[in-house]
């Protein structure tokens, strides 16, 4: 057991540790010390949340982006106005719920620093029209797209490496 909280520790405190494989150690450390109650959040991580109710460091926020079209021009990246919807649907296009695993977010972000592009939640086609209320006249928006700011899903890997690190410290010390 002592051996194996030290590999999550060092995990932990190096950058170019998995945090996968230190919350795959953490659950056979759990399962050792008989602490179940975190069992779920380290299963959630490592697979992903079921459903939005994921806990506020996985609430990213997103821009929304749009490609437009006129009959003299066309623009592939624009930022569209949002002002002038309700407030929870601002809210619903300016935030979401990263319920992806742990995994899956490291890849984002290998990806996104090698290559950029970032991540993107796709609008449905039919979402265009409540953009085409705020535009010029002959102006219409082909797609919609919200991109998610990079930072705060990078924060996310953060906001578990500290808390694991937390509990392993606390751990050792008991």
């Amino acid at each position: 057991t002592c051996m194996l909280l030290d590999e999550i520790i060092a995990l932990l405190s190096s950058t170019s540790g998995s945090l996968t494989d230190a919350l795959l150690k953490t659950k056979v450390l759990l399962h050792q010390i008989g602490r179940k109650d975190l069992v779920s959040w380290v299963n959630s991580e490592l697979t992903g949340y079921p459903d939005d109710n994921v806990p506020d460091y996985r609430i990213v926020s997103t821009e929304v982006h749009g490609q437009l079209t006129s009959v003299a021009w066309q623009m592939s990246d624009f930022r569209l106005p949002i002002q002038h919807l309700e407030s929870e649907q601002r809210k619903q296009l300016t935030s979401f719920a990263m319920t992806s695993s742990l995994q899956i977010i490291e890849e984002s972000i290998k990806h996104n620093r090698e290559k950029g592009g970032g991540m993107v939640r796709n609008l449905p086609v039919e979402s265009t029209g409540m953009f085409q209320k705020a535009m010029q006249g002959g102006v219409n928006v082909v797609s919609a797209w919200c991109q998610v700011n990079m930072g705060d899903v990078e924060n996310i890997l953060a906001e578990v490496r500290s808390r694991l690190l937390d509990f392993a410290l606390e751990l050792r010390d008991a």
